[in-house]
């Protein structure tokens, strides 16, 4: 048992560390818990209020290499706080000590007599991991519609469960090799409406790829899914049972290392609701090897800061965009007032038409400008003359790529960004 877990388990990545990430502690459930936070230069504790980028580690890594990963240099100039969680150390018999290790719901099951370990599963890390949620939003000017988690490995694990059991405090999420643990219950109608894209290589030896690949053989399996099982079983959850179809996009291809990056998109009748990034021949590594053909924290940060938004997920009752505009914009009234522009600027994409409609909560659109990423002007409508509370773009002749748009309305002026994906 001993060494089945050791070999399982034993995941870590190490980076430098820096001065301006801060190591804590705090008590939570009769316990000292450490945890680590990154805040850049840039923020401003009287200005406006920031996104939070929840980050988890894997096995015996530690929170303050979480704080960085690239991410503290894109957070200097985005204007993003760090958390980065510590699991705790998990003791086996007294004989050998796995360091910080979640409780994730994923375990090794010893295939001849069935019975499988589960980690450090007395252990409330996903209570711990919301208390310190909160204690951040008591402490800095925290945007509680912002909060996104991501974590690799064990920490991918960890954050499939925090989407399943805290689903309603997530913008969205981004597990990075790592899927969903066998004890997880998903059943939360939340974990439905949170925007995930997903990233995984596909000679992955310690979280199989698929099937095809069993590190312990008949002796032991990974009590979790398999890459493409978590794929099409969030991909069928987030599409409320009804995936209309998938398409494979090769994004990027080097000849030199068989490095393919392939994004596998799951849609519904209604529109893009998860997306896979699938890494040929990478094993279970961090992107700095591969930068050229993905980046994992960039692509995760423009998915939570764009991509996100054009998810169509929630299998709440939904109304469609055509009876919306037969309704006319009937929520108007329901925001706040002291919400900033860019937060009531609303996008609803309707792909089987290919069209995107765009409003403003309390306020009239004056004019709208589309640019393409190279700074072009794409389009603009001037309603100066005959203010609109919502204004529908045709963008079936706009290539699939990301673009800015601005928007002038009554109550001032704000860019957002609009990712057309197919």
């Amino acid at each position: 048992m001993m060494r089945l877990l050791v070999s399982l388990f034993l995941i870590g990545i190490s980076f430098h560390t820096y001065a301006q990430r801060t190591s804590h502690t705090m008590s939570f459930a009769g316990q000292q818990r450490t945890y680590a936070t990154y805040v850049p230069n840039v923020y401003q504790q009287d200005s406006t209020s920031v996104p939070l980028l929840v980050n988890l580690h894997g096995i015996s890594d530690n929170a303050l290499n979480f704080t960085g990963l690239g991410y503290d240099d894109i957070a200097d100039t985005a204007n993003f706080i760090i958390l980065a969680p510590q699991a705790l150390d998990f003791d086996i018999l007294g004989i050998y000590t796995i360091e910080r290790i979640w409780n994730s719901g994923v375990g090794a099951e010893i295939v001849p007599i069935g019975q499988v370990a589960y980690p450090n599963s007395t252990i409330d890390d996903v209570g711990f991991i919301s208390s310190l949620i909160d204690s951040m939003i008591s402490q800095y000017r925290i945007n509680t519609d912002e909060i996104y988690v991501t974590g690799f490995s064990m920490g991918a694990f960890m954050t499939t469960r925090l989407v399943c059991e805290l689903g309603d405090r997530f913008a969205a999420a981004a597990p990075i090799a790592g899927t969903i643990g066998e004890s997880v219950s998903c059943e939360n109608t939340s974990a439905s409406s949170v925007p995930m894209m997903y990233i995984h290589g596909t000679a992955d030896i310690t979280v199989p790829y698929d099937e095809t690949f069993n590190q312990g053989g008949d002796l032991w399996r990974i009590a979790g899914a398999y890459a493409e099982e978590f794929s099409d079983y969030w991909a069928d959850k987030a599409a409320c049972g009804n995936v209309d179809h998938i398409e494979d996009i090769l994004t990027n291809a080097n000849p030199l290392n068989n490095v393919n990056v392939t994004a596998k998109r799951y849609f519904s009748e209604d529109g893009l609701v998860f997306e896979h990034f699938r890494v040929d021949s990478v094993d279970h590594v961090w992107s700095n090897s591969f930068q050229d053909e993905i980046n994992y924290e960039k692509t995760i940060w423009r998915f939570f800061r764009s991509g996100s938004k054009n998810y169509t997920v929630g299998c709440g009752e939904t109304t469609s965009i055509d009876e919306e505009a037969s309704e006319g914009n009937n929520n108007q009234e329901d925001y706040d007032r002291s919400d900033p522009l860019s937060k009531r600027i609303k996008l609803k994409t309707n792909p089987r038409k290919d069209e995107v409609t765009i409003s403003v909560q309390g306020s009239e659109i004056q004019t709208i400008r589309v640019i393409d990423i190279l700074g072009s002007t794409k389009e603009v409508i001037d309603l100066r003359s005959d203010p609109q509370e919502s204004v529908t773009i045709n963008v079936s002749d706009y290539p699939s790529t990301q673009y800015l748009i601005n928007v002038v309305a009554t109550e001032g002026e704000e860019t957002v960004f609009y990712n057309k994906l197919h």
